[in-house]
């Protein structure tokens, strides 16, 4: 049994979450949609990385998945951080598949001759921001880090030996020697960890949107699993002919409310305007319960709005 401790979950990334409010509602273009696929795809690489850890690392560690931070005026994101006895383990994780190759100092996608970001960059770049951060709190203690491939379709040509890459068939080999090592955690590496969350910047700005205007987005009510506007509401339940999902009527709409405000942030949240945005599938009765357990009521007379 793991004696990983996570100290914050890894939240879905704010621009998958948009874009998932938005994939129903208005047509992505093909950048637009291979760039979601991708963000889908890394998001998921780190959460199977992540679970392979906290099965694996059999001794005491403190797990901090997707740090966000800024230093000397630079942002910075690691997907992984392991903080263990001796060292920090620094994890850039990557869910690519298909053939790659290194020319020089590029890597490449073979099948394109495509130049791709350099993901040892990316990794040692990381680290260099996290050693300035960590600097003032003088500690003894190393910082160890590696690119993980997690997904068994990745090939890597002309890889140089003392690449500090993981690649999948390394995987289980690299998580049993790390489990291995003895960890015991006393309270300097609880404060690291608190360290580390408090510099910890939750919702970074730089985010891809997409442009259009309120009238080009489809209204209704949007079936949470399948995101299909095949749905009936009935008195307490919403169920999607498509898929079958059946869920709360008050569960369906406040995903339509928070839709909503990532979308058109410019609009406020009104009783009218959420009818208005759910093409009037839910009662006006069912949207001031929910406005009014889920959101704080901002009086301005006939221009009350909610946030």
């Amino acid at each position: 049994m793991s004696s990983v401790s996570c100290i914050k979950p890894r939240l879905t990334p704010l621009e998958v979450v948009y874009f998932q409010a938005l994939l129903p509602r208005f047509p992505l273009s093909t950048n637009d949609l291979h760039y979601y696929r991708n963000k889908v795809k890394g998001y998921e690489g780190e959460c199977y990385f992540d679970n392979l850890l906290l099965q694996n690392f059999l001794t005491q560690g403190y797990l901090v998945p997707d740090l966000n931070f800024e230093q000397n005026n630079t942002s910075c994101q690691i997907d992984t951080l392991l903080i263990s006895q001796q060292k920090i383990y620094l994890f850039e994780v990557k869910n690519f598949e298909g053939e790659h190759y290194i020319k020089g100092d590029s890597w490449c996608l073979r099948a394109s001759n495509k130049t791709i970001t350099n993901p040892v960059h990316q990794m040692q770049r990381a680290e260099t921001l996290l050693r300035q951060l960590l600097k003032p709190l003088r500690l003894d203690i190393s910082i160890e880090s590696y690119v993980v491939f997690v997904n068994p379709a990745f090939t890597l040509y002309h890889a140089p030996f003392d690449l500090p890459v993981i690649f999948p068939t390394q995987l289980n080999r690299f998580l049993k020697t790390l489990s291995h090592q003895t960890s015991a955690l006393y309270n300097s590496h609880r404060k690291l960890a608190e360290f580390l969350l408090d510099n910890h910047v939750d919702d970074p700005e730089s985010r891809r949107k997409v442009k259009y205007d309120y009238e080009d987005l489809k209204k209704g009510a949007v079936c949470s699993k399948c995101n299909s506007f095949d749905v009936k509401i009935g008195i307490y339940k919403t169920l999607c002919t498509r898929c079958g999902l059946i869920e709360e009527n008050d569960e369906n709409l406040l995903k339509a409310i928070k839709a909503f405000t990532l979308l058109v942030p410019e609009k406020r949240v009104t009783i009218n305007n959420i009818n208005e945005w759910c093409n009037s599938a839910h009662s006006a009765k069912t949207i001031r319960r929910v406005l009014k357990n889920n959101y704080k009521l901002v009086k301005q007379g006939k221009y009350s709005y909610y946030v």
